[in-house]
């Protein structure tokens, strides 16, 4: 019973985490990183600012891993590229 509440409660930290994540990378699609704060992102994503902190250390972090994910789809495409010229 613990361990289903246990990952009842890390599916809903994930599900944020994506959320906050998506909601970043709009923000900083339309307003500029540089243009875009935490406490904007916090409000978009309808989230306290202090629990965007739980999640990311700081607005650096957040686009270090919207920019991991954005590259590991880059490079899935490309693959699959490569692995249908090569039939």
């Amino acid at each position: 019973m613990e361990e289903d509440f246990m990952n009842k409660r890390q599916l809903q930290k994930q599900k944020t985490r994506e959320h906050i994540l998506k909601i970043a990378k709009q923000e900083f699609v339309e307003k500029g990183f540089l243009n875009t704060t935490t406490n904007q992102i916090a409000l978009q994503a309808g989230i306290a600012h202090g629990t965007l902190f739980l999640h990311f250390k700081n607005k650096d972090n957040l686009i270090v891993e919207i920019l991991d994910k954005e590259l590991e789809l880059m490079s899935s495409g490309i693959q699959d590229l490569v692995g249908r010229s090569a039939d």
